[in-house]
């Protein structure tokens, strides 16, 4: 299939992405999003495993204004030992096959992923965009460290450049050896969230007001604790978002079970504005973990943007931001008091505000901004 996609000539920035652009509204799609005003990007999903004769077919579309997807064809059993190698060699023949067909190479290469694949773009700018310390994280990723710590070997010898998105996780890149290291927190989408309040109402939930909420993956990131501690209290609980190999066990189970918690489970980003609306507390309940300590809170800022209160675990993301607006907390006990006193804040214009202008300066317009700098792209483009 060739790409129909009117390039003018341009040369993309192609994104190999971590995460699929129709999942959890990943940082690589954010920011795939925003760099396309400065440019084409090709942004490429995960491969999805088939058999062999799909192999010359991947698929392609245009999710986004300026945004062309290849979502390239693996093969069964791809990710098994061994046979993980041939991920790379086969993401990048999808790749270069249909930029090929299109008649343009790749100015810069931007990898997401932990995939070994910037050395088959030889011609072309090599960036490790560092969203998660992938070592670290590995057990919780269902990855093998040692072959996460492989993918960052060859990251380092690689990449010309690395973009991390927390200072722990620049340093972490600097203290192994890569002289060219910069930090682009991550983002929020300031026009979407500005629009929570005139969201359509969602008819799934029951809860009495006031709601504390938490929005995003429930995975062994979270201290389950503490979200305990605050339904324990009585406070009507919201869970969005789908749970990762069965997190929590029976104490999930149990959680949910309560008479003032509710889980809705997974729900497309184009309904988050609407539970957003629902609720007057978001909260960041992630574990002090080194994987949590590496992050940058996008959840956190997402609340603020909305223009409601936010409680956070502590950690050096949430404290880089700067702000009074987030409730800091080191144990349960203490979030659960947090949340109840921000759910008894009477939440004033005034007060939503402030919220959203402690979020301002961190849009996902102003990360592109930086990394179009970084990259070398030029000023903004009518895209076609």
């Amino acid at each position: 299939m060739k790409m129909s996609v009117p390039f003018g000539g341009r040369d993309p920035v192609v994104i190999i992405a971590g995460t699929p652009w129709d999942g959890m509204l990943a940082s690589e799609r954010q920011l795939g999003a925003q760099l396309a005003a400065f440019g084409p990007v090709v942004y490429v999903d995960p491969p999805v495993s088939r058999s062999w004769p799909t192999l010359s077919r991947p698929q392609i579309d245009q999710p986004h204004p300026g945004v062309t997807r290849i979502t390239p064809n693996g093969v069964r059993g791809m990710y098994r030992p061994l046979a993980h190698h041939a991920i790379a060699p086969l993401v990048a023949h999808a790749v270069k096959r249909q930029l090929n067909l299109a008649g343009v190479k790749p100015r810069a290469v931007m990898v997401a992923a932990p995939l070994a694949i910037l050395s088959h773009f030889p011609e072309s700018r090599h960036i490790v965009y560092a969203t998660d310390d992938w070592i670290v994280g590995a057990g919780l990723m269902g990855l093998p460290e040692d072959r996460m710590r492989w993918v960052q070997r060859r990251h380092l010898e690689t990449a010309d450049l690395v973009i991390a998105v927390s200072d722990v996780l620049a340093e972490r890149y600097r203290s192994a050896g890569h002289p060219a290291v910069e930090v682009v927190a991550n983002g929020c989408d300031l026009d979407t969230l500005d629009g929570v309040d005139r969201a359509q109402p969602v008819q799934n939930v029951d809860l009495p007001k006031p709601i504390a909420g938490f929005l995003g993956n429930l995975s062994d990131r979270i201290d389950l604790s503490y979200l305990e501690a605050v339904a324990e209290r009585g406070v009507s609980t919201l869970l969005v978002g789908p749970r990762r190999a069965q997190f929590g066990g029976d104490r999930f189970d149990r959680l949910v079970a309560r008479p003032n918690v509710r889980w809705v489970g997974p729900q497309p980003y184009e309904r988050m504005p609407s539970y957003l609306r629902l609720i007057d507390v978001g909260m960041t309940p992630y574990s002090p973990t080194e994987f949590n300590k590496s992050s940058s809170p996008l959840k956190t800022l997402e609340y603020l943007a909305a223009g409601r209160g936010s409680v956070a675990t502590d950690l050096p993301g949430v404290r880089s931001l700067g702000t009074p607006l987030v409730a800091i907390e080191t144990n349960p006990e203490a979030f659960a008091d947090a949340v109840e006193a921000t759910l008894a804040m009477d939440r004033t214009p005034e007060l939503v505000a402030a919220r959203r202008a402690a979020a301002a300066p961190h849009s996902w317009e102003r990360k592109a901004l930086r990394v179009a700098d970084l990259l070398g792209l030029a000023t903004p483009v009518n895209l076609p």
